[in-house]
């Protein structure tokens, strides 16, 4: 394909993932604005976005951060090689290669969740009640990794037979089962626990749905899961040894998430979910636009690099970065003007006030917009590396900013306390 021609198709690629990402973010957006509702900036509401965030951690990182990004190239060249047979084999391989790691580590987190959680939330250590809600959440919310990290693999099968909308779709099923847990939870009394459990099902049934939604369309797009279990074959060696490293340059991005959320269990109650509020705001333009591109790009950069080399892919690159900061530039502006009537539009009903939990969601989307024009950069400039096979790159790079933002979490944490609760209200994310 010319690359007139490959920039027209990864620019109609994106524009389809774009619109069904954007889809599946409105209704996002709509599980938020229920579960603000329901649980505002409470006690149980940081509980669960504590307890969320672990499981979700281990799904960005081995699911749709560094497997699709091992798997991809390494899939799509074989394919172009083998052909449609010997790709089933190796895509059912990978399948139930994922599926037991997947078993394993929910497993040791379910028996460990304790630990976990006093690691993660250094600042609760006093608070026994929101620590034992929290462990009891991690472990309810924990199995939910096993259906969506199986979706994310397929939706990468997906991608790399070029075919995108559903996949981009499929996380609306997932939002639709915790929106219809949250309807079904205002018909509970706000007492206790039973509120937040069903929400937790809601999770459950939600990445269970997105995983089975898929499965038809892969077998029409000729790739068949089979029960195949051969995790010493060369393909998922060559996987292996793509993500061993892909996990470390991945996973610092999401550490540094993680370590905002640490720092922010010291802040006053309400600022880890004001922190998850304002990134899942600043996140929309992101998925819309770089996840998109991204995943439109990187079946073709993998192409081009198996059949002309780097000089091929420079300028899908090219095209990937323009179109990119075409969209973030002025969506990240935006959002900075006028972060306190989006916040407030979205999220101020029922137990989300207009005072102090606005005042700590708005300035988070104030600080997270800063930089959204750089994570876009980052997933458009990552799939070149992982096409190139070079994963020691993003790691050097990954670790770099995870130090700066230990060192800066650090400090601004001190000025916090030093200041007074100015500092918390305007820097709830460090």
């Amino acid at each position: 394909m010319k690359p007139r021609e490959e920039n027209t198709a990864i620019g109609r690629a994106a524009g389809k993932i774009g619109a069904a990402t954007f889809l599946s973010h409105v209704f996002g957006m709509v599980r938020d604005i229920l579960f603000a509702a329901l649980f505002g900036t409470s006690l149980y509401a940081d509980a669960f976005n504590l307890s969320f965030s672990l499981p979700s951690f281990l799904r960005r990182v081995f699911g749709e951060g560094v497997m699709n990004a091992a798997f991809v190239p390494v899939f799509s060249q074989f394919r172009l090689r083998r052909g449609e047979k010997d790709a089933s084999r190796l895509a059912s391989n990978a399948f139930f290669t994922l599926a037991l790691f997947l078993i394993l580590s929910i497993a040791i987190a379910v028996l460990f969740a304790p630990w976990l959680v006093d690691l993660f939330a250094r600042g609760w250590r006093g608070d026994p009640e929101r620590m034992a809600v929290a462990v009891r959440l991690t472990r309810l919310l924990f199995p939910y990794v096993f259906f969506v990290g199986l979706a994310v693999l397929v939706m990468g099968m997906l991608n790399a037979v070029r075919h995108f909308t559903l996949p981009a779709l499929s996380p609306v099923i997932f939002n639709l089962g915790m929106i219809g847990a949250a309807l079904l939870a205002f018909r509970l009394p706000p007492e206790g626990t039973s509120r937040i459990d069903l929400f937790c099902g809601g999770v459950i049934a939600g990445s269970f749905g997105q995983l089975l939604i898929q499965l038809p369309m892969l077998r029409r797009k000729g790739i068949r899961i089979r029960p195949v279990f051969h995790p010493a074959d060369p393909e998922i060696r060559a996987i292996g040894a793509l993500m061993i490293p892909g996990v470390l340059g991945i996973a610092v991005i999401q550490i540094n998430l993680l370590v905002d959320t640490v720092f922010a269990t010291f802040l006053p109650e309400g600022s880890v979910t004001a922190l998850r509020f304002g990134n899942r705001v600043m996140l929309l333009p992101l998925a819309i636009f770089a996840t998109a591109v991204a995943s439109a790009s990187l079946p073709s950069l993998s192409t081009q690099v198996a059949e002309g080399g780097a000089d091929r892919a420079k300028g899908t690159l090219a095209y990937s970065l323009r179109f990119l900061f075409f969209f973030l530039l002025p969506a990240a502006a935006g959002l900075m003007v006028l972060c306190r009537p989006v916040i407030r539009l979205i999220f101020v009903r029922g137990a989300f006030d207009g005072g102090r939990s606005l005042d700590l969601t708005a300035s988070t989307l104030l600080l997270y917009c800063v930089g959204l024009f750089a994570y876009g950069g980052i997933k458009g400039v990552a799939q070149v590396f992982f096409s190139l096979r070079d994963t020691r790159t993003p790691v050097v790079v990954g670790a770099v900013a995870m130090v700066a933002n230990v060192i800066f979490n650090l400090m601004f944490n001190v000025l916090s306390r030093r200041e007074g609760s100015h500092w918390r209200q305007a820097l709830p994310g460090f």
